[in-house]
């Protein structure tokens, strides 16, 4: 899981303000020493792809989509995304329902995995070509790797 690291340092003469994306650590940090105080880490985390922020599904027309939920029988929708041939990680904190979807002509498919940096494969899902909205399941996961037309 990533997060956004927001730091803020300041003394006498300014105010200096950096946001990165970081992996999650466990707990929040503070630190200060004499010259500068400084709030390190208050982190707010978000769930996006490693490389880029995944494009949402329209659902204008036949379109590849990948949508993931928070139970194993596709009832509680977190989030979707457009897949791609470039096989990005896409993480989330939690996930355990899981509907993939071709756009008729050109398939989708996923490989599920059960921690945030898509290594401990758990599942992989079969080539969907249509749009039958199966719900798979492989228990609890938090990353997934999903090709469209490779």
């Amino acid at each position: 899981m990533y997060c956004l690291d927001f730091r803020i340092s300041y003394n006498a003469n300014h105010v200096a303000q950096a946001v990165t994306a970081v992996h999650c650590p466990q707990a929040s940090q503070f630190t200060s020493d004499p010259n500068t105080m400084r709030l390190h880490s208050v982190l707010f985390c978000l769930a996006f792809a490693s490389a880029a922020v995944a494009k949402e599904c329209s659902y204008d027309g036949f379109q590849e989509c990948v949508t993931y939920y928070a139970d194993s029988d596709c009832h509680h929708s977190i989030g979707n995304y457009i897949p791609t041939c470039e096989g990005n990680c896409f993480q989330f904190s939690s996930f355990q329902g899981l509907v993939v979807e071709g756009n008729f002509i050109h398939g989708t498919d996923c490989i599920v995995y059960s921690d945030p940096d898509c290594q401990n494969e758990i599942g992989v899902t079969p080539n969907a070509i249509n749009q039958n909205i199966d719900c798979l399941s492989y228990g609890e996961a938090q990353s997934m790797k999903c090709y469209f037309d490779c």
